[in-house]
C-alpha cells in the first residue's frame, strides 16, 4: 500500500507473510497469502454472470467502488517498487486511495472465506472474497481487499452477490489506501500466484469509468509530483513511468509484471 507521505515499503507485498509447512507443494511464481482463520465452502463457479474456469481469471467483474470517491496517489499493478516487492512480478495489485466511509462492492458472486486484521496498524479487515472455485473448491480464483468495514452480518462463509454493498472504506484519502488484488489462491489458500491486472477483467461500463477517472487524476499536479518525486529504498520507483518517450501511453494503472524502472533520486 501506498501514500503520498509514505514509502511503497509499507504496502501489503511487505508484510509478514505465512510460513508454509515442510511438506507443502508450491508452485512456481507463488506468493504466501496472509494467514487465515478458516476456510469456507466453495463458493460460487460463476463470475460477472458467466462461467469462470479455474485457469484464466474471471471476466466481467463489477467495479470494487465508485470511481467519484478515488483520488490522491495510485501505485499500479506489476511495478517492481521496492525490494520488498518480488522481482518476477512487482506489486500483486492495484493501491488506490478512497474517501473516508465510501462504499466497497463485491466484484462477483462469491464466499468470503477469510477476514483478518490488517498488518500496517490502519483500520479495516484483510478479507478475501472467492469468485471462481476449481478443484473440488480447495483452489481457485480470489479478489483481496486490504482495508475494508464489512457490512455488519458478513463474516467468514458468507456469500454475497456482483455489485452488492459488502462495506466501507475506513480511512481517509490522506491516512492511506485500499490494496485491491485479484490472485489465485491454492495449497488451502496459503499459497497466492497469476497476480492479474483486474482492470482488464472489469465488464465494459466499469473499465471504462475506471480509466477515464484515472485519465483526469494522472493529469493533475499532485500525482505528478507524486510519481515524479516518491523515493524507497533510495530510488525514484516512479518517475521514469512519466517519460513521454519510453512510455508514450503516459501512467497507467497496470505494467507488465515485474516491470522495473527504478532510477537514482
Amino acid at each position: 500500500m501506498l501514500l503520498a507521505a509514505c514509502s511503497p515499503a509499507d504496502g501489503p507485498d511487505g508484510r509478514p507473510t505465512l510460513q508454509p509447512a515442510a511438506t507443502s507443494a508450491r508452485e512456481p511464481g507463488a506468493t504466501t497469502t496472509p494467514a487465515r482463520r478458516s476456510t469456507a465452502t466453495a463458493s460460487p463457479e460463476r463470475s460477472g454472470g458467466n462461467a469462470a474456469s479455474a485457469v484464466e481469471p474471471p471476466a466481467g467483474l463489477a467495479l470494487p467502488f465508485d470511481v467519484a470517491d478515488m483520488a490522491g496517489f495510485i501505485s499500479p499493478f506489476g511495478l517492481y517498487r521496492t525490494s520488498k516487492d518480488r522481482p518476477e512480478f512487482g506489486h500483486s495489485g492495484i493501491d488506490i486511495p478512497l474517501r473516508q466511509g465510501a462504499p466497497i462492492y463485491a466484484v462477483a458472486d462469491g464466499a468470503i472465506i477469510s477476514v483478518t486484521p490488517t498488518v500496517d496498524h490502519r483500520p479495516g479487515s484483510v478479507v478475501w472474497l472467492r469468485i471462481a472455485a476449481g478443484d473440488r473448491g480447495i483452489k481457485g480464483w480470489e479478489y483481496l481487499y486490504e482495508h475494508i468495514d464489512l457490512t455488519p452480518g458478513l463474516v467468514e462463509g458468507s456469500t454475497v452477490r456482483r455489485g452488492e454493498a459488502i462495506g466501507t472504506n475506513p480511512i481517509g484519502l490522506n491516512a492511506g489506501n485500499n490494496h485491491l488484488q485479484l490472485s489465485y489462491a491454492f495449497n488451502e489458500q496459503r499459497f497466492t500466484n497469476r497476480h492479474t491486472c483486474w482492470v482488464d477483467q472489469l465488464d465494459a461500463p466499469g473499465r471504462a469509468a475506471l480509466t477515464g477517472r484515472f485519465d483526469e487524476i494522472r493529469a493533475s499536479e499532485g500525482f505528478v509530483q507524486a510519481w515524479s518525486t516518491l523515493v524507497s529504498d533510495g530510488m525514484l520507483a516512479y518517475r521514469e513511468l512519466l517519460n513521454a518517450e519510453r512510455f508514450p501511453d503516459g501512467a497507467q494503472l497496470c505494467y507488465p509484471p515485474g516491470t522495473d524502472v527504478r532510477t537514482g533520486p
